[in-house]
């Protein structure tokens, strides 16, 4: 008997009988319904990521500026009126009705050196205009646009565009891309190959708006043919393809070919000579994909000014917080590192983001071991400090005064720190606002230091932080945490790209082993991951 067929025994005719049903109750038990009789029950949870569109539209909704978020929390706290609940008087515990005053500084923002000028730092921004990157490589560059079902009249623009700012930007390109166009994924591969063999140094790669091309896209360029791409997204070489937006990508494929945008015009660099900084990030699945591993991302500098970085990537176990191969990671780069500066660093600065309280230990015990062993190894002994950045607290400023033209939110100004009274009484620690909140109320990141052997002043490193975060290659603005700790989420995300067509996985190292980056290709191009 069919499912329509025995809700007509019970009196009911299925509108919509062509519609799949659910599978409900034990998995071993064929209980079928249509979806027509069922309804989902509201106020659930939903243990999935979001998408895109709908984070935009809850970021945009949830954003409010700082007198407005100030206002709400004092009209709640007066609608609870917590003191006269008799439970929390019996505790003894009295609540305050106003906000914790505290005294905050400001940082000078640095001076950004190009190579020919200088710029100035506004609101934790600065503009390109007639400035040219610091140090790109000498050599004329060949590169070539792969596209599919898009008008060529596009395809010829955007080339043009790309040869007129990169001119401006002192980006040698060969005065012609190679055009091809591409219909599926073998076609890509046979255009990879062939770009391998006649030795092209980047491809832009036109994808379309949706759907996975860019994953497959880097899996076969980074893990089989050893090119370097530049993925840019349909809808923006027919709508946006402007200077500003070709300005920005110019910035990635700088970096890519082993070119330095900019540098800090700065002292602090001069107290610590021979640094490496590095930065770890661990992403984890949403809790629907417990079965797929976490991705380790581990990104570290290895020149002068903490400007070009190379990136280390593993797979773990689910879940698990600490990274477990740090000793290998640390190896790699401080190889690395040595092949570029002739000699080992003095200084390991380790920005460690996403890390709770309560972990901090295990992150002493396991990763600092593991740097330690690796540096051991190689018969060097560098000072160490390690600093965890955390992102999700609920500490927010609000600072005193009105919104103005340039700062319609009323956030506080990039630069901003506190290291007293709202701080750990016990640990080094301190509040930072680094960027420039665009809207709502800017999310202020805390540092807390678990480690430091050569005994670096606070001052020292809320300095050295604040640099770094106007060194992020992407953008011509401060972000709001330190470049190494971005990048190693940006080298974790792309290790879950590596990911992406797997529906069965084995253990983790077995994993890791089928999706090797191609060793050369890390050695020419260790910046590829931007």
């Amino acid at each position: 008997m069919t499912v329509a067929e025995y809700y007509k025994s019970r009196q009911y005719n299925l509108k919509f009988p062509n519609l799949l049903c659910l599978h409900v109750g034990p998995p071993l038990k064929h209980i079928y319904l249509p979806i027509e009789l069922c309804r989902i029950e509201d106020g659930q949870t939903l243990n999935r990521k979001d998408g895109a569109n709908q984070v935009a539209a809850m970021i945009k909704y949830a954003a409010t500026s700082t007198n407005e978020r100030k206002a709400k929390i004092i009209r709640l706290m007066e609608y609870f009126r917590h003191n006269l609940d008799p439970t929390i008087s019996h505790f003894g515990i009295r609540l305050g009705s106003d906000f914790i005053v505290v005294n905050t500084r400001t940082l000078n923002a640095p001076q950004i050196e190009y190579k020919n000028n200088l710029a100035s730092v506004r609101n934790g921004s600065w503009r390109m205009d007639g400035m040219q990157f610091l140090e790109p490589k000498p050599k004329s560059h060949k590169w070539a646009i792969l596209y599919g079902k898009i008008n060529y009249l596009y395809v010829d623009e955007l080339q043009k565009m790309v040869l007129q700012k990169s001119r401006k930007v002192n980006l040698c390109l060969d005065a012609k891309a190679e055009k091809l166009y591409y219909k599926d994924e073998r076609e890509l591969d046979a255009h990879f190959r062939y770009f391998k063999k006649n030795q092209f140094d980047v491809v832009f790669v036109i994808i379309p708006n949706f759907g996975h091309l860019y994953d497959v896209v880097k899996q076969k360029a980074e893990l089989q043919h050893g090119i370097l791409t530049q993925c840019i997204k349909q809808i923006t070489v027919e709508r946006k393809c402007n200077a500003q937006v070709i300005g920005s990508i110019l910035l990635k494929v700088n970096s890519k070919l082993n070119g330095t945008n900019h540098k800090l015009r700065d002292d602090l660099h001069c107290l610590l000579k021979n640094t490496m900084f590095l930065g770890a990030d661990v992403t984890h699945p949403s809790p629907d994909q417990r079965e797929i591993p976490s991705v380790v991302g581990v990104a570290a500098s290895h020149d002068p000014f903490g400007a070009s970085y190379n990136m280390q990537y593993r797979l773990q176990r689910s879940a698990l917080e600490e990274i477990e191969d740090m000793e290998s990671i640390t190896l790699e780069h401080l190889r690395v590192s040595h092949k570029f500066q002739q000699s080992y660093p003095e200084h390991i600065i380790y920005y460690r983001d996403g890390v709770s309280d309560g972990q901090f230990p295990n992150i002493k015990n396991k990763e600092l071991r593991g740097i330690s062993a690796a540096c051991s190894k190689l018969h060097t002994k560098p000072k160490i400090c390690c600093v965890i950045v955390v992102k999700r607290h609920h500490t927010r400023f609000f600072p005193n005064g009105v919104p103005s033209q340039y700062n319609k939110f009323n956030n506080v100004v990039p630069g901003t720190v506190v290291d007293r009274t709202i701080v750990h009484p016990n640990e080094m620690q301190f509040f930072m606002v680094s960027h420039q909140s665009i809207q709502g109320t800017a999310k202020l990141t805390r540092y807390t230091v678990i480690e430091n052997t050569g005994n670096l002043d606070i001052d020292v490193l809320q300095k050295l932080t604040y640099n770094l975060c106007h060194m992020f290659p992407r953008c011509n603005r401060a972000v709001s945490y330190p470049a190494p700790a971005y990048l190693a989420h940006l080298a974790a995300a792309r290790g879950r790209v590596y990911l992406t067509g797997c529906t069965k996985f084995r253990s983790p190292q077995e994993e890791y082993a089928k999706r090797l980056i191609v060793p050369e290709f890390m050695k020419t191009s260790p910046m590829y991951f931007v």
